[in-house]
């Protein structure tokens, strides 16, 4: 199992990146334990979580955000910082899984879990793909606006257009209307 930032999709890796720092300016010790897993090591950790044998919480195979390296677990000293670190990632836009009992769990938002869709369908490659990428830049729009601009302006769309991927602002504006 990769337990590297390095091993994360290019897309993903700079927000962890970036709270992996800020964890360690805050003097939190951050270690980074799980990255991109392939589905034979999700599938054994999946075994483990059903015997019992691991104390937090393991998607079925095929369903974590962890295969597409799109997710990273990680522990920090003192361990109850962790509430922090996962606020923190949440006013980042980001999911955290202590709202869902793997607190050591970080992901980007709109990773679709199978229970979220209906029995018996796959997401398309083309819907996860969206599902993916589209709503980090949009929450990151919209967190922007909502604490620099109360009423939308063009402004907002330049400051995203600043610190983001130029790829990332461009389908976010023609997928998203504000």
């Amino acid at each position: 199992m990769a337990a590297s930032l390095r091993s994360l999709h290019p897309s993903f890796r700079p927000f962890a990146t970036q709270l992996i720092l800020e964890a360690g300016q805050a003097g939190l010790q951050p270690r980074v334990t799980s990255t991109r897993r392939s589905r034979r090591e999700q599938n054994f950790l999946y075994r483990r979580f059903l015997a019992g044998q691991s104390q937090y919480p393991v998607a079925p195979p095929g369903s974590s955000a962890h295969e597409y390296g799109l997710a990273f677990d990680v522990v920090v000293q003192p361990y109850g910082a962790l509430s922090d670190l996962g606020n923190r990632w949440e006013e980042l836009g980001g999911v955290w899984g202590g709202r869902f009992g793997d607190p050591i769990h970080f992901e980007p938002p709109g990773f679709s879990r199978p229970s979220a869709r209906r029995a018996g369908t796959l997401q398309s490659s083309a819907e996860l793909v969206a599902s993916l990428f589209v709503p980090l830049p949009v929450t990151l729009l919209r967190t922007a606006q909502k604490r620099l601009f109360p009423e939308f302006t063009a402004t907002t769309l330049r400051l995203a257009k600043k610190v983001l991927p130029d790829w990332w602002v461009d389908l976010a504006d023609r997928l998203t209307s504000f």
